[in-house]
């Protein structure tokens, strides 16, 4: 499909189509989440933490993860297991979560394919658990992708305890926030700080977030 770039070539037209039916606004993003990823041991770290914040809000079980569920969500849609195929989200997850695994088609598909599409679901998931529009969660993945020793399950999932404006935190550490929004989204980053690392001080914390900042807008300089 148009919107996935060289950068997810790797991504099959089949699998890119099924992201989108899950979680458009995610499919918008994976170009992005690709290119900062590079290899496929960074995938894996991604995974597990957007599992491990899926997990903490019930959007999915103890058992599942990002991989698991985008295996599933792939062989499924092989037999026409689709979100606009039915009435409800809660519906075509229980069809999702019974459907049986067939070996030959897990070796088909890549760890880029099964977390792509497993990523959608997580995100999507997440949304409906907390009662939010579609897209409204797409950043998590990106901010793991970003700075995944900063921006780790913990912290991802103070920030959601705190706010469901995740899209202002993506612009916020993207530099295009204004002054007055910018030092909104700046003080929910140095509550939540302060609720992991109670031993650090406001100077510290704003240092160790500035330096997180610095790092996502010049990569190069990483």
């Amino acid at each position: 499909m148009a919107f996935f770039s060289a950068a997810i070539a790797f991504v099959s037209s089949f699998a890119s189509s099924i992201v989108s039916s899950v979680s458009g606004m995610l499919s918008t993003a994976l170009p992005r989440i690709a290119t900062v990823l590079g290899n496929t041991e960074n995938w894996g770290v991604l995974s597990n933490i957007v599992s491990a914040v899926a997990r903490i809000f019930g959007a999915f079980t103890p058992q599942e993860t990002v991989e698991d569920m985008g295996n599933r969500t792939l062989q499924g849609a092989e037999d026409g297991i689709r979100p606009e195929n039915f009435d409800s989200w809660d519906e075509y997850v229980a069809r999702i979560r019974a459907v049986e695994l067939k070996p030959e088609l897990s070796e088909r598909f890549t760890l880029e394919e099964k977390t792509s599409a497993g990523l959608a679901m997580a995100v999507r998931a997440m949304e409906e658990k907390l009662d939010l529009p579609n897209g409204a969660l797409v950043g998590l993945p990106l901010l793991a992708a970003l700075n995944p020793d900063y921006f780790n399950a913990e912290r991802l999932a103070g920030l959601l305890r705190t706010t469901h404006d995740i899209v202002s935190v993506v612009e916020y550490v993207d530099g295009k926030l204004g002054t007055t929004d910018g030092r909104s989204v700046e003080d929910i980053l140095l509550r939540t700080g302060q609720q992991l690392e109670p031993g650090k001080t406001g100077p510290q914390l704003r240092a160790d977030l500035n330096a997180v900042v610095d790092r996502i807008q010049r990569p190069e300089q990483a």
